[in-house]
């Protein structure tokens, strides 16, 4: 069974611009939303009430180009 299939572990997959591109059966079940529904928004959207915006910050910042040196 792929990785992202398994029900154990809540996965997603996040474009550069914070959209979600993917989920697993765990997240739907997490939230009760679709996945379809997940596809193209953003934590807050699906996820209210919890302080997403730290986890967007987060995700920003390991996409950052750092310089060398």
């Amino acid at each position: 069974m792929p990785l992202i299939g398994r029900d154990l572990l809540v996965l997603v997959v996040f474009d550069t611009e914070v959209r979600i591109q993917q989920i697993n059966p765990a997240m739907e079940a997490m939230n009760g939303v679709p996945a379809t529904a997940h596809v193209g928004r953003r934590l807050p959207e699906v996820l209210p009430g919890i302080n997403t915006e730290q986890m967007e910050a987060a995700m920003r910042r390991c996409w950052k180009p750092v310089s060398p040196g």
